[in-house]
């Protein structure tokens, strides 16, 4: 997670659950996904899939151009099919900045 963490007037945090059991959650802050995280038994059955489309339409509907997120080296290609791109280089030697236009 980047920043000072939750708390930010703007952030808003989001859960994905199957009965009683909460199995992810996406953070977000204005226009930039801050963390998420799936389960590992709920992995690959869509789960972190709608979060990030949740969040997308979300961070649309508040008239942002563009979603940006730092991925760990290991999710690069969870985003890059979900239509991302790396934004810039290396953030870091375990992250990479990346972005999807999701308005205008």
């Amino acid at each position: 997670m980047r920043g000072g963490g939750l708390g930010r007037a703007k952030d808003e945090v989001r859960v994905a659950a199957l009965g009683r059991q909460i199995v992810g959650w996406l953070h977000r802050a204005a226009n930039s996904i801050e963390g998420l995280y799936v389960s590992p038994p709920a992995a690959r059955h869509g789960v972190g899939t709608a979060l990030i489309k949740l969040a997308e339409t979300h961070i649309a509907q508040r008239g942002h151009h563009f979603v940006v997120l730092e991925s760990s080296l290991n999710a690069v290609g969870f985003y890059l099919r979900l239509g991302y791109t790396s934004a810039a280089t290396q953030c870091s030697s375990a992250a990479v900045a990346m972005r999807k236009q999701v308005a205008g």
